[in-house]
């Protein structure tokens, strides 16, 4: 049965107390030896210590030195936030969001991704012709600069997959839909409706099945019905 690590304080030329803690024990995994202003403060350090290694395992207290940079640095970056609203800064808090973040990222569908799904399941609806279909290609890759125009010739950034095919359909803001319209589509009521036409049923697509909640977007886009105004 291995002995129990005991830590002896040890008094400096200088009147300071240190304690020898070797690398099993010490926080960044490396022999470390810190100083305390009395005996009595180096003993309740190493008390606690030890108490704290007999209940959870010499491991629970040991830090890679680059986990202790990380861990220092993050903290800077969050004392020096700066920000205004009353927020939970520590670290625990900071790597929860951002994993919570990271697994939004894995599971949101991509605005290309539910654009694809809707228009396979208009496709199987009566109506849905080849002119409608070739109207959505233009509206969301980008026109083509003439009738026999090649499909290499297409003009992309005119498309709103070009802005925001990747995009997490639940991420796209209202202002975002709108400054596409007016950029590309405001010259007439006529085309500003048919991109309309195009975009509304991929959000009613998404927010049909969950992937979007009814937000100021949702309400937004089923609200217009023509150029700059709402029903």
């Amino acid at each position: 049965m291995p002995r129990r690590p005991t830590l002896k304080p040890k008094r400096l030329p200088n009147g300071s107390w240190q304690l020898n803690v070797p690398a099993s024990l010490s926080k960044t995994g490396s022999r470390a030896r810190p100083e305390f202003t009395s005996k009595q403060e180096a003993s309740v350090y190493a008390k606690t210590l030890l108490a704290h290694i007999s209940k959870h395992g010499a491991s629970s207290t040991q830090f890679k030195s680059s986990e202790a940079n990380d861990a220092k640095a993050a903290l800077r970056m969050l004392g020096n936030a700066s920000l205004q609203g009353d927020h939970e800064l520590t670290l625990k808090a900071a790597v929860r969001h951002y994993l919570e973040h990271l697994k939004h990222e894995e599971t949101a569908r991509s605005f290309e991704e539910v654009y694809r799904l809707s228009v396979e399941s208009r496709r199987n609806r009566k109506g849905w012709s080849t002119n409608h279909e070739q109207e959505a290609v233009a509206i969301m890759k980008g026109p083509l600069p003439h009738t026999r125009a090649s499909e290499d010739m297409r003009v992309k950034k005119r498309g709103f997959l070009h802005y925001f095919g990747s995009t997490a359909i639940d991420r796209i803001e209202e202002d975002q839909v709108t400054n596409f319209l007016q950029d590309h589509y405001s010259s007439s009521a006529s085309n500003y409706n048919r991109a309309l036409r195009t975009i509304k049923p991929v959000f009613k697509y998404a927010h049909d099945r969950g992937w979007i909640q009814y937000d100021q977007l949702a309400e937004f886009i089923s609200g217009i019905t023509r150029k700059g105004r709402r029903c």
